[in-house]
């Protein structure tokens, strides 16, 4: 009963250092992607501030609250451009942020995978980011590259994955 709970618990270890491991591995391609959208919303920004060339009417010409005229449509339109534009400003911030925050976990996770031991490490680069992407044959793959059997370069990376789950202290209750 107890190995059982034992290997239970070893399996939902690996899943979770498997999951940092995917992260790492796709963290380039998830920067990409959110610097493309960084970039389209500085490009809406550069836009509204293009179309905002006028320069509005005080509240009281401009018949917004607190003047007597009926509404500006075009000042109106300048106050929800303005509004759109700091919403941009804002998504722009918060995606920087999160950048950094994949970049520096990338980091720790790369730490920690180069002082796992050769094989070990070979294992993880060439599962993870070079035939991360394969859905079949990639163990065979890997067996031939480090000159072993497939089932001894699976062992290799679940030894890899308990010493990163100490690395990571993830532990499994």
């Amino acid at each position: 009963m107890e190995k059982q709970i034992l290997r239970k618990r070893t399996k939902e270890t690996r899943k979770r250092v498997r999951e940092r491991l995917w992260t790492w591995a796709n963290t380039p391609e998830m920067v990409d992607k959110l610097r493309k959208s960084i970039n389209e919303a500085e490009d809406r920004i550069r836009q509204a501030i293009e179309c905002m060339t006028f320069t509005p009417k005080p509240p009281e010409e401009a018949g917004m609250p607190g003047g007597n005229l009926p509404g500006d449509p075009t000042a109106m339109i300048a106050y929800q451009v303005g509004g759109s534009i700091q919403n941009c400003r804002e998504y722009v911030e918060q995606t920087s942020e999160r950048i950094k925050i994949y970049r520096k976990e990338a980091e720790e996770i790369e730490r920690a995978i180069m002082q796992l031991p050769g094989l070990e490490c070979i294992v993880i680069q060439l599962r993870y980011k070079e035939y991360g992407k394969d859905t079949t044959g990639y163990w065979e793959k890997i067996g031939r590259r480090i000159h072993t059997s497939t089932s001894h370069a699976k062992k290799l990376e679940g030894k890899a994955c308990d010493r990163l789950a100490e690395a990571f202290k993830i532990y499994s209750e």
